[in-house]
């Protein structure tokens, strides 16, 4: 029977999905499909516990398996932006590594599999990990030019806050602020926080809600 492996990304349950993928697995070593999966599972796992002691294994282990899809399907949109994302999060980055990065970036920029808004926005967060900014914004810029529902924009405008608050620009936060309201419990979180920067800073007035 086929899982919902939908349900399992809405439900943040990696662990669960990780188990029943490798279980398929055995029986279907070369599907690169569930490959492709597993390494998705295995990368938000790993960032979600980014500070304990088992974020390299499960790291390492959604690398591998992005490259193993990778050597079977070069251009296969969802392997190339999940393995440039894995080599971002993995530091410090080794010459090799590095060259793949640039590599995967340029495939992703030209790749015409992958719809123009998700390439700008995914370009984006790996430019703003990287800390490149110039770069980072261009792409969200292009992104919300692209992005036509409102979700698809407070997805954007989220990364554009982060993105400012890092470069210290805290006149264009509270302009974003000011503008928009979240609506997911992690947009909240992060609207809050930056509100209350803002506010000790005295950028953000406290008779703004």
């Amino acid at each position: 029977m086929k899982e919902d492996f939908l349900k399992f990304k809405l439900n943040k349950q990696y662990l669960q999905a990780i188990k029943i993928l490798e279980k398929r697995l055995k029986k279907e070593p070369e599907n690169t499909a569930l490959l492709n999966e597993l390494s998705f599972f295995l990368y938000h796992f790993a960032f979600k516990i980014k500070n304990q002691k088992n974020f390299k294994t499960f790291l390492k282990k959604a690398e591998i398996t992005y490259k193993k899809v990778l050597k079977k399907e070069p251009s296969n949109p969802q392997t190339l932006l999940g393995l440039a994302k894995v080599l971002v999060l993995k530091k410090p980055l080794t010459k090799k590594e590095k060259a793949l990065l640039n590599f995967l970036i340029k495939k992703i920029s030209f790749s015409r599999k992958i719809s123009p808004l998700v390439r700008t926005t995914n370009l984006g967060d790996i430019y703003l990990t990287l800390k490149n900014f110039p770069l980072a914004e261009r792409c969200f810029k292009k992104a919300l030019t692209l992005a036509k529902k409102k979700k698809e924009k407070m997805v954007i405008y989220a990364n554009l806050l982060i993105l400012y608050f890092e470069k210290k620009d805290f006149q264009k936060v509270s302009q974003i602020i000011k503008k928009i309201k979240p609506t997911t419990p992690k947009q909240k979180f992060i609207f809050s926080h930056l509100k209350k920067e803002l506010k000790e800073k005295g950028i953000f007035k406290n008779t703004i809600k």
